[in-house]
């Protein structure tokens, strides 16, 4: 179960239930950095075993990444009926090259959602497994446009609405405010 955390309704999940959730098959994201320092994000399809996280991929630029820089972000999120969760593991990755532990981990059995052929396998060995879950809103967040506590927030646009101007400047993404102008988050 989740612990308290903040006054902005995140509990901080305790590491058995990010590995929990961590086992529900879904896509997950791998952050890596590239030989010129940028982070690098890739949808990734993966399984747990023992611990560690494995991913197949094709000779690529995560491959290259890895080599330079042998360290990865791997997160995911999903939600209940009640709530919203995302877990990071944090660690060191690189290519598995271990027969017996590839067989073991089940990696090789994992579907891919892409055609490319994925013959070589990362494995990622957490320092750190973190997660959080945000309770569902029952009402609306107030919006930063709003002229009162009950005014709706600006809809979103359709298909046909008219596309702007390269001079205009696009709406403003909806946000929530920080809960008080001192707190900060904990990511």
């Amino acid at each position: 179960m989740a612990s308290p955390s903040s006054a902005s309704g995140a509990a901080r999940l305790r590491t058995a239930e990010c590995w929990s959730l961590l086992q529900i098959p879904q896509v997950g994201r791998l952050a890596l950095v590239d030989g010129d320092g940028v982070p690098e994000i890739y949808p990734v399809n993966f399984t747990t075993h023992e611990g560690a996280i494995y991913l197949r991929t094709a000779r690529d630029s995560k491959l290259r990444h890895l080599h330079l820089r042998p360290v990865a972000a791997f997160e995911i999120d999903g939600e209940d009926e009640q709530s919203r969760w995302s877990v990071v593991v944090r660690g060191a990755a690189g290519q598995l090259r271990d027969e017996d532990e590839i067989r073991r981990s089940g990696v090789m059995d994992v579907v891919s959602l892409t055609p490319t052929r994925k013959p070589y396998v990362i494995k990622i060995t957490p320092h750190s497994v973190t997660g959080r879950r945000f309770a569902k809103e029952l009402r609306p967040a107030p919006s930063a446009r709003a002229s009162g506590p009950t005014a709706a927030p600006k809809a979103a646009p359709t298909p046909s609405s008219r596309t702007p101007k390269r001079s205009e400047r696009p709406d403003p993404i909806p946000h929530h405010p920080p809960a008080s102008a001192g707190s900060h988050g904990d990511d």
